[in-house]
């Protein structure tokens, strides 16, 4: 027969053991329990120190509660994104939020819902002519070069925010800040990095022409050696197609990866999007939807005639599975530059 031990004073999950209750009919020894809630309940002992019992059931609808209310978090209502639930206040549920202008608030999950919070008030502001520059194009410069770098529903956010592109603190303060950095644009320019890579700060940013920027573009080579830049990008890029396409299980360019080719197939069936398989790969079409192999940051980008430069562009990292026709569009886009870029 099993040693007696007296759990009195003992805590397990939500229940404190009060005390010694007796045996029950199996002749286990029962005790009695108060959960944090306050409720009590005669508890075998067997079950608190096996971890059967966690509480009298509160902790399940809690558990339930949180992950209800979990689900605004990370989504986006106008400028705001939802990071935590703050619990329940007096008159409805409490969120806090951050603004695209960087601002923290709390907010009420039915004015979230019901659209009337859509910003910490700088929406509004945006609206009101304070500066005497609202509606003119370096206004129109600044709010477009905010939504495609913050906004995940912006057509560009993909080019942008989603691949790494910020936008200055001092410059998402405010536009004031904007324009007393980089002034009125002139005639026939607009706003261009002059690092394609690099975020929207004073030091990266400059009005220029529509020739000034198609030289600037990610599909323009960033090399000095044109031609061997132009030479590896078609040798490992091909060899990426063979792998992909499952005719080469190994490759000599294989270093460049950072991984070995069954971990790099590992890695892209991770990233596919739920319409793509092995069997959709291939060049654009408007028969049928297909996706082949992109980069996070543009191989133009890099100078593929250095080592390092190509160990980093064609890493597992650099690389997705992406929209064939999506692509495609991009690669245009590219070529043929929007007048803010």
């Amino acid at each position: 027969m099993a040693k007696f031990k007296d759990l009195s004073g003992q805590r397990f999950e939500k229940w404190l053991v009060i005390s010694y209750f007796g045996k029950n009919s199996r002749n286990m020894s029962l005790f009695k329990c108060q959960c944090d809630c306050g409720s009590t309940k005669n508890i075998v002992g067997a079950e608190l120190t096996r971890g059967h019992t966690k509480s009298c059931g509160c902790w399940g609808r809690e558990q339930s509660f949180i992950i209800q209310y979990q689900s605004l978090v990370g989504k986006r209502f106008g400028r705001l994104i939802v990071l935590k639930f703050m619990g329940k206040g007096s008159n409805g549920h409490l969120y806090e939020c951050k603004c695209d202008c960087g601002v923290i608030l709390t907010v009420l999950s039915n004015n979230l819902r019901g659209k009337t919070t859509n910003s910490c008030g700088c929406l509004q502001l945006d609206k009101i002519t304070i500066h005497g520059k609202t509606g003119t194009k370096v206004f129109n410069a600044w709010r477009a070069m905010k939504y495609r770098c913050l906004n995940p529903n912006d057509t560009s956010y993909q080019d942008y925010g989603g691949r790494g592109i910020k936008v200055c603190d001092k410059w998402l303060e405010s536009f004031e800040n904007f324009y007393k950095d980089m002034g009125d644009p002139p005639e026939g320019m607009s706003l261009d990095r002059i690092d394609v890579n690099g975020n929207y700060e004073p030091s990266n940013c400059r009005w220029a022409d529509k020739k000034v920027q198609s030289n600037n573009t990610r599909s323009v080579p960033h090399s000095k050696d044109i031609k061997e830049h132009k030479k590896w990008k078609q040798r490992i890029q091909c060899s990426l197609v063979q792998i992909v396409i499952g005719r080469a299980r190994t490759s000599k360019y294989e270093k460049y990866l950072g991984c070995s080719v069954e971990e790099f197939l590992k890695y892209l069936n991770v990233k596919f999007e739920d319409w793509m398989n092995w069997f959709n790969y291939g060049k654009a079409s408007l028969k049928k939807q297909t996706w082949n192999l992109g980069h996070v940051r543009a191989a133009n980008t890099f100078d593929l005639s250095k080592e390092q430069d190509r160990l980093v562009c064609f890493n597992y990292t650099n690389l997705r599975p992406i929209d064939a026709r999506k692509n495609a569009q991009q690669a245009r886009a590219y070529m043929y530059m929007e007048e803010v870029q």
